[in-house]
């Protein structure tokens, strides 16, 4: 995303509070950007730190100077191609000095945004609408099998406590927090003592609904 400044003293720098969600070691591949005509004046990987708000100030006089007007631009940049995690990258409070800016970070609509190669991208509006292509099923399993269920979750794997667990997870499902529950090793032989009570909570959730 870039707009259009006007040099308007001796010295000119940007100042501006950054922040981005990719807190993990894995670096190389997003890098954050500042560029003047073009010219990378700051960068950093977007990878590790914290997610907290950094102030950024960059003397940019070098590459003002003696024009009448500048660049300024913002890129979120791969230099590794990558498809399995993207990155959040925030910006505020941008200021300049000795430099006019034609518009702030608070004005989306009026920076001039472009997209190059096979990703996908928003700023302004555009992250708001944005929605996804396709929805990916999460589906919890939980054991039904006492041997099976101690190696998970410990003792005790009594016939009342996988009973708890399956029951816990049928709520969490109720609030949205995934698409299905399903129970694996389930004996359903007579005698088995966990049955009943597994067939009692789905017939409950059936109830329920």
């Amino acid at each position: 995303m870039s707009q259009t400044a006007t040099p308007a003293g001796a010295r000119q720098n940007l100042t501006f509070l950054e922040r981005d969600d990719l807190t993990g070691p894995t670096a190389g591949y997003h890098f954050k950007q500042l560029l003047i005509n073009d010219l990378v004046v700051w960068e950093e990987d977007a990878a590790g730190g914290t997610n907290g708000w950094e102030e950024i100030k960059v003397d940019v006089s070098d590459t003002t100077r003696g024009k009448p007007n500048v660049k300024v631009a913002f890129r979120l940049l791969d230099k590794k191609g990558v498809s399995n995690f993207g990155v959040r990258w925030q910006l505020k409070d941008l200021r300049a000095g000795g430099l006019k800016l034609s518009t702030s970070l608070e004005a989306p609509a009026q920076w001039k945004v472009e997209h190059r190669g096979p990703f996908e991208a928003g700023f302004g509006d555009a992250l708001q609408k944005s929605a996804p292509r396709f929805h990916i099923p999460f589906i919890v399993m939980t054991a039904a099998q006492p041997i099976e269920f101690k190696l998970r979750h410990g003792e005790p794997a009594s016939p009342e406590r996988i009973s708890q667990w399956l029951r816990m997870c049928l709520d969490e499902m109720q609030k949205g927090m995934c698409d299905g529950v399903v129970t694996y090793c389930l004996d359903k032989t007579t005698n088995n003592a966990v049955y009943p009570l597994v067939q009692k909570q789905f017939l409950e959730l059936r109830s329920e609904r």
